[in-house]
């Protein structure tokens, strides 16, 4: 997995995303209508991509380890990009 194709992948659904390599987690800030909708955080280890997804105005920072920790937010597992952009599509109508 690349982050540049999960990127295209978010793209092609939502529009504008911003990237954000945090070392071991990248922020993906994912916009909607021109505003900042959610903070995806991703991290992929031994074949596994797993993060958290946050409505944007839930969040109190954009340190994807601070979202970790933080209560609001869904947790997302998958092994392809494929398969993250479906759970995240998935996991957004419950933020809403």
């Amino acid at each position: 997995m690349t982050i540049e194709q999960l990127v295209e992948k978010l793209r092609n659904i939502y529009g504008k995303i911003i990237k954000e390599n945090q070392g071991y987690y990248y922020s993906l800030i994912i916009y909607e209508k021109n505003k900042p909708k959610y903070l995806l955080c991703i991290k992929t280890t031994n074949g596994i991509i797993y993060g958290k997804i946050s409505l944007f105005d839930k969040i109190s920072s954009l340190v994807c380890e601070d979202l970790l920790y933080d209560p609001n937010g869904l947790y997302v597992f998958a092994r392809s990009i494929d398969e993250l952009v479906g759970k995240t599509q998935d996991k957004t109508k419950y933020l809403v």
